[in-house]
């Protein structure tokens, strides 16, 4: 049970360890042993000890904006979007806002009012790599900086994502277990090309490993970008792949790749079954099959790492970035069921 009660020195006394050696463990800094950080992190999180970041920062002596009994972090968004960012942000002792940067605004403008109304640190999130912003020109030196996936590869700062490999990895074994043999991987591409890279690579190493196992994989480059899901012409390109292939599943990115599908008149799971390698909640609620995107583990993450960063006075660009990885879970769902011998598992079968 979480209790407003248990303070850092609690927290050290039933860790065995000492105050100094719990402060550098819940900030991430100092040369504290791995296996002591976790033992410390675990027993807070057992406890329910809640830093207070307002007076972290203010002990420091890095908390200068008047005004401000919390200091204020900043999710900026694309678009309108649920986020458990605010939430986040209070667990952490933070006054906590997500905000959407509207598209006819003047960038450089608009971070000078976040900066002015108190912010410190910044949540960048996805889908902001899309307007054509001149991140080097922005003067975002004052902030404390996370991004949300490897988005804006000009604004080098620390990172939190969900492992692009292991949701190819998790995706592939989950369809073959049940029992699917030609499996048509698609992936079109973002703003990493790192990371679209890997999930073909991984694809093409599933392909090696079951080749003399009756499974076939297929999986082209589609020069498309995830965006352009709805375009026709890669519409056309991906049903030639279907005629051509005959899949008896598709493992897809984006996930919206499977209302196109439906619009354009497969039956799934009848056709083929479906699934997708970053699947919104929405989606599985409505009973896509796949790996969940972890949207909210990522902001979680995302705003402790901003905690960190803040506590460790970084601002701007670090000299060196941190990258962390959420990782990945499947959901079953009604659009990939289980095939026994080359049909569909009628429901209730076991």
């Amino acid at each position: 049970m979480m209790s407003l009660n248990i303070t850092l020195a609690d927290v050290a006394r039933e860790a065995g360890v000492s105050y100094g050696t719990a402060s550098q463990a819940m900030r991430g800094v100092g040369e504290v042993a791995e296996k002591t950080a976790e033992r410390v992190r675990a027993v807070a999180a057992r406890l329910g000890y809640r830093p207070n970041a307002a007076g972290a920062l203010l002990a420091a002596g890095r908390h200068g904006r008047p005004g401000r009994k919390k200091p204020l972090l900043v999710e900026v968004l694309a678009h309108p979007w649920p986020s458990v960012f605010e939430e986040a942000c209070a667990a952490l002792g933070y006054d906590g806002k997500s905000l959407v940067m509207p598209e006819d605004v003047d960038p450089a403008g608009w971070f000078r009012q976040l900066w002015g109304r108190g912010a410190e640190g910044l949540l960048i999130s996805h889908a902001l790599d899309q307007r054509g912003v001149d991140w080097k020109a922005l003067d975002l030196k004052r902030f404390a900086l996370v991004k949300r996936g490897r988005i804006l590869p000009e604004l080098p700062v620390h990172c939190v994502r969900i492992s692009s490999a292991l949701t190819v990895d998790l995706s592939l074994q989950s369809i073959i277990e049940r029992g699917y043999r030609r499996i048509l991987a698609c992936f079109l591409n973002t703003v990493s090309r790192i990371d679209d890279d890997v999930r073909h690579g991984i694809a093409l190493n599933h392909r090696e490993r079951n080749r003399g196992r009756g499974v076939a994989i297929r999986c082209p480059r589609f020069d498309f970008m995830a965006w352009e899901v709805e375009s026709p012409r890669f519409l056309t390109k991906l049903e030639k792949e279907i005629e051509r292939f005959a899949p008896d599943a598709i493992l897809a990115f984006p996930a919206a790749l499977f209302h196109h599908l439906r619009e354009a008149g497969y039956r799934i799971p009848t056709d083929f079954g479906f699934a997708a390698t970053a699947l919104p909640t929405s989606d599985a609620e409505v009973g896509l099959s796949g790996c969940l995107n972890q949207n909210d583990e990522q902001v979680r993450r995302g705003t402790y790492l901003l905690h960190q960063t803040l506590l460790g006075n970084e601002r701007g660009i670090p000299r060196q970035t941190n990258e962390q990885n959420v990782s990945p879970i499947w959901s079953d769902g009604v659009t990939l069921p289980v095939r026994v011998g080359g049909r569909m598992r009628p429901e209730g079968a076991i």
